[in-house]
């Protein structure tokens, strides 16, 4: 028995490393569990969970960003849900998700050797990163853990040395093409799995050039199949692709997406739990550090000497940096935690396995300091990724529902003709967090107001359509008209 677990005096509880070894993915799967459930099952929605909760999603614009599966299973999916209630399922469908990559993970590096508390450590820390967040507390995003644990699969059964059944290839492509014609920022979390396996198992040059090879040939080919059935798909819809699929053909562009990406998204990605949008210098000390202690633990766990292991290095980090490579190729230059799930949890690992490494050079350190550090962290981000769903979704989102609701409650159609909500967007001053998490309320996205208004009247057994709604900031004194002031919540959210 591990010295560690003697002074947490676990020995009685723990008969032995098997039985560690057994329940550790189910430990982490746990963590999600019980942090985001809770938050997910209150009545809720949030931004564009209402208008594909109303129909107003329309298929033509998720297809035209190059994701026709998406597509379809939102047509299926909110097809079915006629209240807002109906968005609890979808949430805790993603959840479930996050749950099964909890333990993917925890799995994954007990085959690559990695203890069963450090294993579980990551795989529920990894989870509570701040892309996982928005995963966990919006409904239109239910899928994207799912893509992440499929893709990630499918990747390392493609990139297996021994031989594999043709079935078993066939259906890894077949994934990688779901994934990929659903969500490819999530599809390309493979690569921050396939970055850790290479750091842990110190895996040679030679063999690490052989996997990333085959991941590239895998991921190419998928997304040439996935764009051709969405070309397809926007030629049967009638519509055009979105500006933002648009490649980076320019070299100088080139040269250009890589300086901003080493000078922003890597950085940001490298503050873990943090979700303030930092300037140069508070990115510098804050994310740079972790940076640097990756780093140094990859050049200790190196194979081979010299030049050879700064090569080594340097190919994990590169590898680490595909997983957003969606981004890499496209013209826009956008940072949003919903996209960078693979960079954020790639250098999170990298960061604690070097941290380990590190540490276990410290003879004269007990054992147990990076146990309890591993709880406190545990706790703290768990505290803090529950804070971040309930700040960011639910509250705001409840505030304003009630108080649509109130007004609501007073409607009439023998009284009313019209319903005006007055709204101005420049009234919600964003918070100083990155991407979504500035968000202060989901009124200021401009798509949230009408259809919410409207499935709000048909809860309350009125005839959702035939009522006039509109948005201004200037509304008019027509007795007919009901208003639905938004005023009072500025100094609410």
């Amino acid at each position: 028995m591990p010295r560690s677990l003697r002074y947490l005096g676990l020995v009685p509880l723990v008969s032995s490393q098997a039985t560690l070894n057994r329940w550790a993915p189910a430990a982490a799967a746990s963590i999600p569990l019980v942090v985001y459930l809770p938050l997910a099952i209150r009545r809720y929605g949030w931004s564009d969970d209402f208008p594909h909760l109303y129909g107003d999603g329309t298929p033509e614009v998720i297809a035209g960003g190059a994701r026709p599966l998406m597509a379809l299973v939102f047509h299926l999916v909110f097809s079915l849900a006629d209240d807002i209630d109906l968005l609890m399922p979808m949430r805790v469908a993603g959840i479930l998700g996050i749950a099964v990559m909890a333990a993917l993970i925890t799995h994954l590096l007990q085959r690559w050797q990695v203890g069963p508390l450090l294993s579980t450590f990551l795989g529920s820390t990894v989870v509570l990163l701040p892309p996982f967040q928005i995963f966990a507390g919006w409904a239109t995003v239910f899928g994207y853990p799912w893509v992440s644990v499929t893709s990630t699969v499918a990747a390392l059964v493609w990139i297996r040395r021994e031989p594999t059944p043709t079935i078993n290839r066939t259906v890894a492509f077949l994934l990688m093409v779901a994934g990929l014609a659903y969500y490819p920022p999530a599809a390309m979390f493979c690569w921050a799995v396939l970055a850790v396996r290479i750091a842990i198992l110190a895996t040679p040059l030679p063999e690490a050039i052989r996997q990333v090879t085959r991941l590239a040939f895998l991921v190419v080919t998928a997304a040439a199949v996935a764009f051709v059935i969405a070309g397809i798909t926007v030629s049967e819809l009638d519509t055009e692709f979105a500006g933002r699929v648009t490649l980076i053909t320019d070299p100088m562009a080139i040269i250009s997406k890589v300086g901003w990406f080493l000078a922003y998204p890597l950085i940001v990605a490298a503050r873990p739990f943090q979700i303030s949008s930092p300037s140069g210098f508070e990115a510098l000390v804050t994310g740079g550090p972790v940076l640097l202690l990756a780093f140094a633990g990859l050049l200790v766990r190196a194979p081979g000497h010299r030049i050879y292991r700064l090569v080594w290095v340097i190919g994990v980090f590169i590898v680490v940096g595909l997983s957003f490579v969606v981004h890499l190729v496209v013209v826009d230059n956008q940072i949003e935690y919903r996209f960078m799930a693979g960079l954020t949890a790639g250098i999170w690992m990298l960061a604690v396995i070097s941290a380990r490494d590190l540490f276990n050079r410290l003879d004269q350190v007990s054992r147990l300091i990076p146990i309890l550090m591993m709880i406190a962290l545990l706790v703290a981000a768990s505290v803090s990724s529950y804070n971040n769903v309930r700040n960011l979704f639910v509250r705001p989102s409840q505030i304003a529902e009630r108080h649509i609701a109130e007004t609501l409650s007073r409607y009439s159609p023998k009284t009313h003709d019209r319903v005006v909500v007055v709204n101005d967007y420049q009234w919600w001053h964003p918070k100083p967090d990155l991407g979504i998490f500035s968000t202060r309320s989901d009124l200021s996205h401009g798509w949230v107001e009408e259809p919410l208004v409207r499935l709000l009247l048909a809860e309350g057994g009125h005839d959702a359509e035939g009522i006039e709604v509109i948005v201004t900031a200037e509304p008019d004194d027509d007795p007919r008209t009901l208003l639905i002031d938004l005023r009072p919540l500025i100094s609410r959210l």
